[in-house]
């Protein structure tokens, strides 16, 4: 009967430790699964930005290059457990030794010696535990019985707290510690504190030591059991080229995740956001501008005003490229005034800033329904995108253009809360690029397209027949265009006409019923003359004498009057 009792608690404690080793095992891929992921994403998300920072499309080749850097550093710095198993006893040992230099009893230190011998016998108390005086004072209570009963039940309750503490420590999924020794015995010196009896310090070494010898053998177990095998490392090894697979995969859906994103943030998102900001913003600094000042009341009262400072501004330059590129002149200086405005106008900044930050939390609370329920599933993104754009459209006060959603650039399968968390991170970033660079936002094609209903505007062109005509300049140069006769012909091809400057002038008779400042721009043609024929290689024109003694009070007078003949 006692045999099978013995054969059956050997095969439970065999069927218990299988078990147990088998949880560590579980435990030390699970812990090195954890370790790498962390080190996956670290890699992913590094990876993910290159290549949209690049606009580079990884090869399988450079990702099995990362994921093999990210594999051997992991191995070579996760904390397995010791491929051979190490005896513990010098650690202990040197606990012990730590602990009773620091309280001051090396009188005892060889005690220690002993440490790596197995224990089988029980604690024994003996007589040189107490000291001489108390010896003396129980000589005649049955050779001191009563002292030594007490201390032994000291020893024994100590004992016994021990083994629940080895018991506490054994089933946890952890590897032997050198705190465990150091907890151990503080636990000593705590429970003879509290028992006051005249004993010498010899009893608490000696109880030390035995719990020590303890320890060696039932933390050594522990610590076997977490030893690291062959078969974990083989297991682990095995399943490497799943885990590479699952990498290149995570990183192609992520990459594609974030370029749609991107890609719906820059093309959809950004325009939107800017037509919110300046939309009205243009609008109210034309009003603006126009109550303040008249020369921006009218088209021609634009182009007069412009005219006028080309002749006090009295830089060839200036005039060169006015009769190059009119248009182009024209929007400049409407730009040079509008950042000349914004600057007087702090108000306006602030109320950009106000706009900019409705329209985000517009498209943010937009982009937030959308993902209600979503975690986890996989989505096609072009549905739920339009959805985005359905919702904003439903504000009223958001324009949205959404051509570009046409066609299969937004149509992927994703996970939708992985796209919405990309989308977020885009629109933060964006949020903070547009406060960054607000001046040169002010001058975006978003907010001057608020002028293209205002007199202002680039978009009008110079009444044409205000610009010098082909009476001004040779005949051996009139360009003659098909279907056009002189007095529809374009006004810039008479601006081009105007510099194609030669030695053989032909001065036709002026027009009496013209109503193009004619002073003005012989005036321009005799200041500079030579800067044309220069600019052009041509020899200097011959100009006539009366031209020569037109005054700058006189072009403008002739500029003036021109201007108001057209009644505008």
């Amino acid at each position: 009967m006692v045999d099978l009792q013995e054969r059956v608690t050997e095969e439970i404690t065999q069927r218990l430790a299988t078990v147990g080793e088998s949880h560590c095992s579980s435990i030390q891929v699970k812990k090195f699964e954890t370790v790498l992921e962390k080190e996956q994403e670290s890699k992913l998300r590094a990876l993910v930005e290159n290549s949209i920072s690049t606009k580079l499309l990884l090869q399988d080749e450079q990702l099995e290059e990362d994921f093999e850097g990210v594999w051997s550093n992991l191995l070579s710095s996760f904390d397995f457990r010791p491929s051979e198993t190490d005896d513990i006893t010098a650690r202990v040992t040197e606990v012990l030794r730590l602990n009773l230099i620091s309280r001051g009893l090396m009188k005892h230190i060889l005690k220690i010696e002993v440490i790596g011998q197995n224990e089988t016998s029980s604690f024994q108390v003996y007589d040189e535990h107490f000291g001489y005086r108390s010896r003396l004072k129980h000589m005649f209570e049955d050779n001191n019985r009563q002292q030594r009963v007490e201390a032994q039940q000291v020893a024994c309750s100590v004992i016994k707290e021990y083994n629940h503490f080895v018991a506490e420590k054994s089933v946890l999924p952890a590897d032997f510690s050198d705190s465990y020794i150091t907890e151990m015995l503080g636990s000593i010196e705590k429970a003879l504190k509290e028992k006051c009896m005249a004993i010498k310090s010899a009893f608490e070494v000696d109880l030390k030591v035995y719990l020590c010898r303890l320890a060696c053998q039932d933390f050594q177990k522990v610590h076997d059991r977490f030893a690291k095998d062959t078969e974990l490392l083989t297991f682990i090894t095995a399943t490497k080229s799943s885990y590479l697979a699952k990498f290149i995969y995570r990183f192609r859906k992520r990459d594609q995740c974030q370029r749609v994103a991107q890609a719906f943030t820059s093309m959809i998102i950004k325009p939107t956001v800017l037509d919110y900001i300046y939309r009205p913003l243009g609008l109210h600094i034309v009003e603006e501008i126009q109550a303040k000042e008249q020369q921006y009341q009218s088209s021609c009262a634009f182009s007069q005003h412009l005219l006028e400072q080309l002749i006090h501004e009295d830089r060839f330059e200036s005039f060169l490229e006015y009769l190059l590129s009119c248009d182009s002149f024209r929007l400049s200086k409407i730009q040079e005034r509008v950042v000349a405005h914004l600057s007087e106008s702090p108000n306006s900044d602030k109320w950009r800033q106000q706009r900019l930050g409705e329209i985000v939390g517009k498209v943010a609370a937009a982009v937030s329904e959308t993902a209600e329920g979503t975690n986890g599933v996989l989505s096609d993104t072009k549905p739920l995108l339009e959805r985005v754009c359905l919702i904003l459209e439903s504000d009223g006060n958001v324009q949205v253009t959404r051509v570009s959603l046409d066609g299969p650039l937004f149509s992927i399968t994703t996970e939708w809360d992985r796209f919405v968390t990309c989308l977020m991170e885009l629109l933060a970033a964006m949020r903070l690029s547009l406060l960054r660079n607000s001046a040169k936002l002010w001058m975006s094609p978003n907010f001057f397209i608020a002028f293209q209903f205002s007199p202002i505007t680039p978009c009008w062109t110079e009444p044409k027949d205000l610009l010098p005509s082909v009476s001004c300049r040779p005949e051996s140069v009139i360009l003659s265009i098909p279907g056009q006769n002189e007095d529809t012909q374009n006004p810039s091809v008479a601006c081009n006409d105007l510099l194609s400057l030669c030695p053989d002038w032909n001065i036709y008779p002026e027009d009496p019923d013209t109503q193009m400042p004619t002073a003005y721009w012989r005036y321009v043609l005799v200041r500079y003359n030579e800067k044309f024929a220069k600019e052009y290689e041509r020899e200097p024109a011959n100009i006539p004498e009366e031209w020569k003694m037109i005054t700058e009070e006189e072009a403008l007078h002739s500029l003036r009057e021109a201007f108001l003949n057209k009644k505008y």
